[in-house]
């Protein structure tokens, strides 16, 4: 049999009728020809009853097709014929989708499940149904006799079948309403500014479909696993339900059980005890991948029924849709909040960076060189060198408790102290006693200390005058292969306000050579490391001899520190300073 009236179009021949419509397939066209298919019947004069059968009918076979077109054909034509005359109406639905295997049996499903009623309704509303799937497409024929409805229900009375049907045509309803809130949901929802203004909207959306009339939606912070509220629709006064311990306590229960959790009221309602019956409603937990994100929960204070299959599956469907939206804003965040953490431990770095000194003080007959690596992108430790105005080489090193942003700015405000004092004392106990009563006030707010080393490099008269609080020691390497001291005689600055500091002088030898390092160098969690101070001495009294550059010494010292290829990354900031004096020229013969 074929049909080609122009789409949308009624044609006659003798005593048959014919409509054709041709559509987009999306679920909006499908109502619409459902729509249009009812009217054409309605003109033929068949009954009210006939023509409800039939737009449901339509509706159900042109969803169908829609929903399983998943292989991206959705959008391309649908066709939907009718013929009527002799007693029956045949109808034809075809679409070009995948298509699906009609199964070999089709029985009422569960009152609670949505899947498998638009097949059921096909099969019991037709008297003849025969689906043929092709690679071209597919068509549904449907046909029914005008005047019969066959019991197929094995003794079901026919009232009590027709009752069964005008509830589930209640509910289709009611499906539509939802998926037309579900469209509107999703619509707007590409438009809200925030977590809080999309809540609102869903509990809009979903209160229009369910005739709540209150709701409210919390969300579990992800910082403090507390469960916040983030958006509430018409909730009464304080003394209502919703602000009750009984309101947070279904909230929980749901959260904990992993399910749904019934509002009822009555004298043996566990929940809404505070609002006059009848009432009614539901909370909803909702989670990604398998963990908990929020519970949404609606309330009817006039209805005693229970909300519907359908109207609870527009509430999860919405909610899951919400919940992804929810982490995908929080992603953006995020991912945000780590780019905005990324540039500023950039500018850290660079501003630690430029802590450092540019190039070394150059002094006739020494050599200085200096190396600072931190544990994570910015670190505590620094050093420093630079010429005094009245002679002689100024140089320190200082290691700040603690790792991060934080100890870099406290390394900052310390370098500046240094400087600071070198500008108004001569020697490098004076120096170091000044900046630890400069700093003290601020550290012991912060709860912080800092291990300091201030040097002073006298060439004219060949000494190192150094003064150390609570830093590892300065090791001077002469030339003989004696190795010096210089112990942390004070301790580190941050403790007392105001601090004893003493100072060591030594002998600069030519042919000698100096190490100031931090902790980082004996750190006992590293590979990458000494096992003491000693173990350092032990180095540089080997690695000293013949009078090397600073530089020579500070690359052997790299080397010696990254010779383990499988060392872990380090977990303490490494910083040393060399300062050497060349050996005295040979003698010609």
């Amino acid at each position: 049999m074929t049909i080609n009236p122009p789409a949308n179009s009624i044609c006659g021949a003798q005593d048959m009728a014919a409509w054709c419509w041709t559509g987009s397939g999306t679920l909006v066209s499908v109502r619409e020809a459902a729509i249009g298919a009812r009217g054409f019947l309605e003109r033929l004069g068949m009954s009210k009853d006939e023509c409800s059968k039939w737009e449901l009918l339509l509706t159900e076979a042109g969803n169908n097709a829609v929903i399983h077109d998943v292989e991206g054909c959705r959008g391309e034509a649908l066709e939907v014929h009718l013929l009527a005359g002799g007693h029956r109406i045949l109808a034809r639905v075809i679409d070009h989708g995948e298509g699906f295997d009609w199964p070999v049996s089709v029985e009422l499903p569960d009152p609670s499940k949505e899947s498998g009623r638009g097949l059921y309704l096909i099969q019991t509303l037709s008297d003849v149904v025969d689906y043929q799937r092709g690679a071209s497409g597919n068509t549904l024929i449907m046909e029914r006799q005008c005047e019969t409805f066959p019991d197929l229900h094995g003794g079901q009375a026919s009232s009590e079948l027709e009752e069964t049907l005008d509830e589930m045509t209640e509910e289709l309803a009611g499906c539509y309403e939802s998926l037309s809130a579900l469209f509107r949901f999703t619509e707007e929802s590409r438009t809200d500014g925030s977590i809080e203004e999309m809540g609102l909207n869903l509990l809009r959306s979903l209160a229009a479909v369910t005739g709540s009339d209150c709701g409210v939606l919390c969300l579990l912070s992800p910082d403090t696993g507390e469960l916040k509220r983030v958006a509430s629709l018409a909730v009464p006064t304080e003394d209502h339900w919703f602000s009750t311990p009984e309101s947070e306590e279904i909230e929980r229960t749901a959260l904990r059980s992993r399910k749904d959790q019934w509002i009822a009221s009555g004298p043996d309602a566990a929940f809404l005890s505070g609002a006059n019956p009848p009432a009614s409603g539901l909370a909803h937990p909702f989670f990604d991948n398998d963990e908990p994100v929020g519970v949404l929960t609606l309330a009817r204070l006039h209805r005693a029924d229970p909300l519907r299959a359908g109207e609870v599956n527009v509430i999860r469907t919405l909610s899951e849709f919400f919940m992804q939206r929810v982490m995908s804003f929080r992603f953006q965040k995020s991912l945000i909040e780590t780019q905005l953490n990324r540039r500023e431990l950039e500018l850290a770095a660079g501003i630690q960076k430029s802590l450092l000194p540019m190039s070394m003080p150059s002094v006739p007959g020494f050599s200085a060189v200096g190396h600072c690596e931190s544990a994570l992108a910015v670190g505590g430790d620094f050093y420093d060198a630079f010429h005094r105005e009245n002679g002689g080489v100024i140089f320190a090193i200082a290691d700040v408790m603690g790792k991060g942003v934080g100890a870099s700015m406290v390394a900052a405000i310390t370098r500046a102290a240094i400087r600071s004092a070198v500008a108004h004392f001569e020697t490098p106990a004076e120096m170091l006693k000044h900046a630890g009563g400069l700093l003290f006030d601020d550290l012991d707010r912060l709860e912080m200390f800092v291990t300091v080393v201030i040097g002073l490099v006298d060439p004219e008269r060949g000494v190192v005058e150094i003064a150390n609080a609570g830093h590892c020691p300065v090791l001077l390497a002469g030339a003989d292969g004696v190795i010096l001291s210089a112990e942390p005689l004070g301790v580190p600055i941050g403790l007392e306000p105001d601090p004893e500091i003493t100072q060591s002088s030594f002998p600069m030898a030519e042919g000698s050579c100096l190490l100031a390092f931090t902790d980082g160098l004996i750190d006992p969690r590293a590979s990458r490391n000494f096992e003491s101070p000693e173990a350092v001495a032990e180095w540089l009294k080997a690695n000293a001899a013949n009078g090397p550059t600073a530089e020579e010494v500070k690359e052997a010292l790299l080397d010696r520190l990254r010779d383990d290829s499988d060392a872990a990354p380090l977990s303490d900031d490494q910083t040393f300073l060399v300062i050497a004096r060349d050996p005295s020229p040979l003698e010609p013969n």
